[in-house]
């Protein structure tokens, strides 16, 4: 539920928790132009008041001071309080000054803390935080489509960050929404694909250079860097930046500054930096393939996108949404056996994958009512055919006496030339859901790029 209209008034749910019957009096006075609960003790929560677990916009929270039996129950009981209502923001107030409670507050889940004796100056600060949240939910809700538990929460985790200038990781699988994310954290978004980028213009292409600084430039030109200064420069596919580049880039995030190449001139990045990989990344710094120090500079705060097939709930929504967009002006819908089957299947390549399949089916499909057998029919082109076994050689054998990485990197190249083998090259790039770039890329890497051509 979105906050509704009232005379101009962007209307909010406020729960006052405050034992003070005077103080809860005031404090409902002072916010009648919202939707206001009053309780003496959040140990008192009715569990039968009408409040959805998403529907709660602000706790007011007091609190006495740390040695206060009720408020170590409080805070005791705040994690969970919050896991129920995600999207309400907690704000803790109390008479105590105490740095302890101040700490235990926000580590319990709270966003702020403020002093009683200044709380109703600072009433106008909460609901212009309030409004302000309220605004930036309803933009998150168009652009991460779901109601699902995992996607609500994604939501708020990217709100809780985008009044932030924290630089973010994000991890995820491919096709599963990430630059949608990014572009959620900051409205003036630089992307760049880091394993489309050459090494040797790895540092041109970022930092930029200057008029003559190697043959071929020129003129000066800006780098991702400098373009994306008062902004947020987002770095798809992080993990696969070579060794000798995650050096350089290092640097850049320790100092904030960085040259274009043939100056002596230092410029500042003011800019935020977001990451993206489709691995979980601090496994390949246990492994030795990815830089320790780099991973903390770049993940401060890690936001983990979730694959499709864990947010099925979204499926039904995300479908309608995809046939709106990619056939405006006719009235077709889904059949509901298709909505219901496309709920059954797991996506492998996620949100990416079943929009490819909704423009697939609106190009293909001739008649207004897209049904089971059209959606059946579109996916399993890519399966094997029901009750035909591959013979053994064409099964991937996992070798024991080779290490894990190894292993993966054969079923990679093994994936990829049997998608070749079955379908042209950007059909297999689309059936893969890789991003152009990574596409040809891994395949240069394992010499397949002559099949592609040819076919």
């Amino acid at each position: 539920m979105g906050p509704e209209e009232r005379g101009g008034w962007s209307l909010s749910r406020i729960l006052v928790v405050e034992d003070e019957i005077l103080v809860r009096e005031a404090l409902g006075r002072a916010l009648s132009q919202h939707e206001v609960f009053e309780i003496a003790s959040l140990a008192l929560f009715p569990e039968n008041l009408e409040l959805r677990d998403d529907s709660l916009d602000l706790v007011l929270l007091d609190l006495k001071s740390s040695h206060d039996p009720e408020a170590e129950l409080t805070l005791r009981a705040l994690p969970q309080f919050r896991r129920r209502f995600p999207r309400a923001e907690i704000w803790v107030q109390s008479g105590s000054d105490d740095l302890s409670l101040m700490r235990a507050s926000i580590r319990a889940g709270a966003q702020r803390f403020l002093l009683k004796e200044h709380l109703f100056a600072e009433l106008p600060l909460v609901l212009g935080s309030l409004e302000e949240r309220a605004a930036h939910r309803e933009k998150l809700a168009q652009v991460l489509i779901g109601s699902s538990l995992l996607t609500r929460r994604l939501r708020e985790d990217l709100l809780s960050l985008a009044s932030s200038d924290l630089d973010v990781l994000l991890e995820g699988e491919s096709g599963s929404g990430k630059e949608l994310c990014a572009a959620a954290l900051s409205e003036s978004l630089v992307a760049v694909n880091v394993a489309a980028l050459p090494v040797d213009l790895f540092e041109a292409e970022l930092f930029g250079f200057e008029k003559g600084a190697f043959s071929g430039a020129h003129n000066a030109k800006e780098g991702f860097f400098e373009a994306a200064s008062g902004g947020a420069l987002f770095l798809d596919e992080i993990q696969s930046l070579k060794p000798e580049l995650q050096v350089k880039l290092l640097r850049v995030l320790e100092t904030r500054k960085f040259r274009r190449l043939g100056s002596t001139r230092e410029r500042e990045f003011s800019g935020r930096l977001i990451c993206a990989a489709n691995v979980t990344l601090s496994e390949k710094v246990a492994r030795g393939q990815f830089r320790e120090d780099l991973y903390h500079r770049i993940a401060p705060v890690t936001v983990r996108v979730p694959p499709l097939r864990l947010r099925k709930e979204d499926v039904r929504e995300l479908a309608s949404v995809f046939l709106r967009e990619c056939d405006v002006k006719s009235q077709r819908r889904w059949d509901e056996d298709a909505l219901v089957y496309m709920e059954s299947y797991d996506w492998p390549g996620n949100v990416r994958e079943l929009k490819g399949l909704v423009r697939s089916l609106c190009a293909r499909v001739p008649y207004p009512v897209l049904g089971r057998a059209e959606v059946e029919a579109h996916l399993s082109r890519w399966e094997r055919v029901e009750g035909v076994s591959p013979p053994p050689s064409e099964v991937f054998q996992v070798s024991l006496s080779e290490g894990l990485d190894a292993n993966l990197a054969k079923l990679e190249e093994w994936i990829l030339r049997k998608t070749l083998e079955s379908m042209a090259g950007l059909k297999a790039q689309e059936r893969l859901g890789l991003k152009r770039s990574r596409y040809y890329e891994r395949l240069k890497h394992y010499g397949l790029i002559k099949e592609t051509e040819e076919q």
